[in-house]
């Protein structure tokens, strides 16, 4: 049996891309998804700075597609880092509509929130182990990073 600190994070790049994707096909949706997903919560870091860059296009009022993605994320330097042309043009092919955008986006985020309690749990049992450490403080720590 492989030990914890071998096992890969839990995340679902099928929801990331497929999120991403929808995102594409209607811009409308990121004012949905944008209310409690952030670049962060991809564990992929090529779909974290893709999400970035559909963020800074929404900020600035641009309605994102393929070729404005392309290029904000050639403006800022980041293209190659964020897979390049070909694979930001094969996001929208992951998904056929964007009816279910805001469920792909809920699984990026349960995802995340389950590495989040992994990094958290193993936070506790570290400061666990430390002697110089009371407990309730080690408990009243955990709580308030639980619960953030």
């Amino acid at each position: 049996m492989a030990s914890l600190k071998d096992q890969v994070p839990p995340h679902n790049l099928d929801a990331e891309q497929a999120t991403l994707g929808a995102l594409l096909l209607d811009w409308d949706a990121v004012g949905t998804v944008i209310r409690f997903l952030r670049p962060e919560r991809f564990y992929s870091l090529q779909n974290q700075k893709i999400f970035a860059a559909i963020l800074s296009l929404y900020s600035k009022s641009i309605r994102g597609d393929i070729i404005t993605l392309i290029e904000e994320l050639r403006s800022t330097g980041g293209l190659d880092g964020a897979g390049g042309p070909a694979y930001i043009t094969s996001l929208t092919d992951t998904v056929a509509t964007s009816a279910n955008v805001e469920y792909y986006a809920q699984i990026v985020l349960d995802q995340s929130v389950r590495r989040e309690l992994i990094k958290i749990s193993s936070q506790i049992i570290a400061e666990s182990h430390n002697d110089t450490m009371e407990s309730r403080s080690i408990l009243e720590d955990s709580q308030k990073k639980i619960y953030e």
